[in-house]
């Protein structure tokens, strides 16, 4: 570990300067062994980066009611997890457990195996009254991320399931041949965000990047293609700090910024956080080049204050074909053939008629009048439009009132 103290104190004076200026948390690290139970390495080495008191190695941890956000980090070849500093910090800094994990730097089998191993590995740790994290993972609701390598096998370990709940892919590598992802993504359930750049020169994005998202054809979810501009790379999509160019520092920031809407969004079912992911915020950075969606149901979320004389935006993710927006004063759960509709009929009425588009996503600003009388009611809004089974109900928004 004496690499890794020595890139911690090389880092600590540069990141806590810029994490001090932009984030709520300090960061702390910390290395832990965990005892592996299953197949691969028999002690599962990993470096913890959490929200801290104080930045620092082993400062103490901020305690949260029901724990905070968790991943699992998969790094590229020949690296470690503690190498990726930069991203461990910027997790961590908005309010995530960052287990970067430490062990398989060439044995690809061997990561698969040990990133399996970690989801009860951290499950058992939560539950130690000894751990510092006692009670602090989500271990019900683990993220998985990697990077190159490490990136293609958050596939082949999602294909073999051990319970995380979504995945992130920064610049995946799919072989020489661009077959070692193919069989493992037909396999995987759980939503997917693949990212990559333009600039890309160790695993060009059309084979790689996009290769990878088309590979992820069965019936997850979700898929996100999120590609940046020529200024990124497979570096700094994950790092910055040894980065040549000013630009790197801001690929990064737009990047995490994508990764830690998506987490969010699939940990504690925040939609509206998908807004960074690929909603109207991303689509204003300049660093965007291009952005592939593609879902299984309608996903209806909005952003902007519901008050008396402002406007909220609703965002909607669907397959292209005719979109019905519905409105209700009461919401319901009533099982249809098209799945649940989610507002009582009674109340329920047409807002209007829309085409969705090539590009799976649509944006629709809604303005509420200046009427008092709105103030403190509740509109329950719901789509139908296209899925991947033909016409369905996408998931029912509250939209309460407020002056």
């Amino acid at each position: 570990m004496q690499s890794t103290l020595r890139l911690l104190a090389a880092a600590l004076p540069l990141l806590t300067g810029v994490l001090t200026a932009q984030v709520p948390y300090p960061v702390g690290y910390h290395d832990l062994a965990l005892a592996n139970t299953g197949a691969g390495s028999k002690i599962l080495q990993v470096q913890v980066f959490y929200p801290a008191t104080a930045t620092g190695q082993d400062t103490p941890l901020v305690m949260r009611k029901g724990g905070w956000p968790s991943l699992v980090f998969l790094h590229g070849f020949e690296k470690y997890g503690h190498h990726y500093v930069e991203l461990g910090y910027e997790l961590a800094s908005h309010g995530m457990l960052a287990f970067m994990a430490d062990t398989a730097p060439k044995d690809l089998g061997l990561q698969i195996q040990d990133a399996i191993a970690l989801h009860p590995a951290l499950a058992r740790l939560d539950q130690d009254k000894g751990s510092f994290l006692h009670g602090q993972i989500r271990a019900d609701r683990l993220a998985l991320l990697g990077h190159s390598t490490g990136a293609s096998n958050v596939v082949h370990v999602l294909a073999a399931n051990p319970g995380y709940v979504c995945g992130v892919s920064y610049g995946p590598y799919r072989g020489v041949k661009l077959d070692y992802t193919k069989k493992a993504a037909a396999q995987v359930r759980v939503p997917m965000l693949v990212i990559g750049g333009m600039g890309e020169k160790i695993t060009p994005w059309k084979d790689h990047v996009l290769g990878l998202y088309d590979e992820l054809t069965a019936r997850l979810p979700f898929r996100e293609m999120l590609l940046l501009d020529n200024d990124a790379n497979h570096y700094n999509i994950v790092a910055w700090m040894l980065g040549t160019n000013p630009q790197d520092h801001e690929v990064f920031t737009s990047t995490q910024r994508a990764v830690l809407g998506f987490v969010r969004a699939n940990i504690d079912g925040d939609l509206a956080a998908l807004d960074e992911t690929y909603g109207l915020s991303m689509r204003k950075e300049k660093r965007l080049a291009q952005i592939l969606l593609d879902v299984r149901d309608p996903i209806l979320m909005y952003t902007g204050v519901p008050a008396i004389g402002r406007t909220t935006d609703f965002q909607l993710t669907a397959r292209p074909g005719p979109v019905v927006w519905m409105f209700s004063l009461r919401p319901a759960a009533l099982t249809t053939r098209w799945g649940t509709l989610g507002l009582d009929p009674s109340y329920l009425a047409i807002l209007g008629l829309t085409q969705m588009g090539p590009s799976h996503y649509q944006h629709l600003p809604l303005g509420v009048p200046k009427d008092p009388m709105l103030k403190g009611l509740v509109f329950w809004f719901q789509v139908a439009a296209q899925g991947r089974d033909g016409t369905r109900f996408g998931n029912p928004v509250s939209l309460p009132i407020s002056r």
